[in-house]
């Protein structure tokens, strides 16, 4: 519902807050592309909290919808180690 309430956002405004949030939350770890009113992001061991920090800040800020993922987690098994993450994430854009 608090989603719901906030103002809606052009596609443009949902693509510059998306990119934003890859560059802030994933760095190096993420890659964004675009087709039509698809955004995939391919990950490369990025860690869960950045992940996590970044799906909030795609699903809050840029009203972007996950609609496939398609991850692997890494094999790193050491005690304490980070959880990192490979694969893809889809997200819907919102219309214009």
């Amino acid at each position: 519902e608090a989603l719901k309430a906030l103002p809606r956002l052009s596609r443009d405004e949902a693509l510059r807050a998306l990119e934003a949030a890859v560059k802030q939350r994933l760095g190096a770890t993420g890659q964004l592309s675009v087709v039509g009113d698809r955004a995939n992001v391919a990950l490369k061991e990025t860690p869960a909290d950045a992940l996590a920090q970044w799906l909030a800040d795609a699903r809050i800020n840029a009203r972007a919808t996950p609609v496939d993922a398609r991850l692997t987690r890494g094999a790193n098994t050491a005690p304490g180690a980070p959880v990192l993450w490979s694969g893809t994430l889809s997200l819907s854009l919102p219309g214009q």
